[in-house]
């Protein structure tokens, strides 16, 4: 079965008048690029000095939701593609950040974004 088929919910990716930004709370200095978003995770692409970060690694983010607000986060890494996209899981999200979650994905279907 592969990653498609396991999802549980549509991931969109952000667009220009809805935008997403993320940053890596984990001490190091990390590029981090939303490529798409969903309410169970997360597709990013995190540009460092090394490999990426092994499978099952816990991670603290600071993600900015459009409109949606700031929250900070904690993902666990999924998957690493060949085109060095990171996918994350959601962990233990609280209410209001999957709330915000919930409304920026839905925020971006309305507008027609690319899934």
């Amino acid at each position: 079965m592969d990653r498609v088929e396991r999802r549980k919910a549509v991931r969109m990716k952000p667009i220009p008048d809805c935008p997403a930004t993320a940053e890596l709370l984990e001490g190091h200095t990390h590029q981090v690029v939303i490529h798409d978003v969903g309410a169970g995770g997360m597709a990013l692409r995190i540009t460092s000095a090394g490999s990426p970060f092994p499978v099952g690694t816990r991670l603290r983010l600071r993600v900015a939701l459009s409109r949606w607000g700031e929250h900070e986060l904690s993902c666990e890494v999924r998957y690493h593609t060949q085109e060095g996209v990171t996918g994350v899981q959601f962990v233990d999200l609280p209410p209001a950040t999957t709330k915000a979650v919930w409304h920026y994905v839905a925020e971006l279907l309305e507008r027609g974004a690319p899934s």
